[in-house]
């Protein structure tokens, strides 16, 4: 380990030196400390994190608007701290810690959410157009030898027992015509 092989290190060195003149135990000491901040350990051989954690500071109100047009997304600076505050300024469980990418995420969550929110129009067709789709596509499937029940299954859930009948009786009546060819 660093530290067994450090030290007999700088017991070898400390012997030269004693040999030409006496060390104290102060001056060991900081020799010993520099030596360790050279290697970036600590004095029992764990690495050193020189990483400086920075303490999260709540924004203020302006700070966010100021931020807000600054990458020019419009959302409202107020809900955006009340919402925090009321969190205690989490994200989940874990303590914020950046708050400028807490805006970005919140103006892409707002977007998103504006677009799915739009109302759906469905395309409207006629019962008839209904019944003439659903009508052909089971006689495609007669015709090619295809599973039939599956697509009058899908027709019964989608549009109910009304067309579902109606769909059964003009194919009853296409097969008697095709039978008589």
């Amino acid at each position: 380990m660093i530290t067994n092989s450090f030290d007999r290190m700088m017991y070898a060195f400390i012997d030269m030196i004693k040999s030409k003149s006496e060390v104290d135990t102060e001056f060991y000491n900081d020799m010993r400390d520099t030596f360790f901040q050279e290697l970036g350990c600590t004095k029992n051989g764990t690495p050193v994190t020189k990483k400086k954690v920075k303490k999260f500071q709540k924004p203020l109100l302006q700070e966010i608007k100021d931020y807000t047009q600054e990458i020019k997304k419009g959302i409202e600076a107020q809900a955006f701290l009340d919402f925090y505050d009321s969190k205690g300024w989490k994200v989940g469980k874990t303590p914020m810690k950046d708050w400028k990418a807490s805006v970005r995420n919140w103006c892409r969550n707002n977007e998103s959410t504006a677009v799915e929110s739009t109302p759906f129009v469905p395309i409207t067709r006629s019962r008839d157009d209904i019944i003439q789709d659903s009508v052909d596509e089971v006689w495609k499937l007669h015709k090619s030898g295809g599973d039939c029940q599956k697509s009058l299954k899908k027709i019964l859930d989608t549009h109910g027992q009304e067309i579902y009948n109606e769909v059964i009786q003009i194919l009853k009546s296409w097969r008697k015509r095709d039978e008589r060819k």
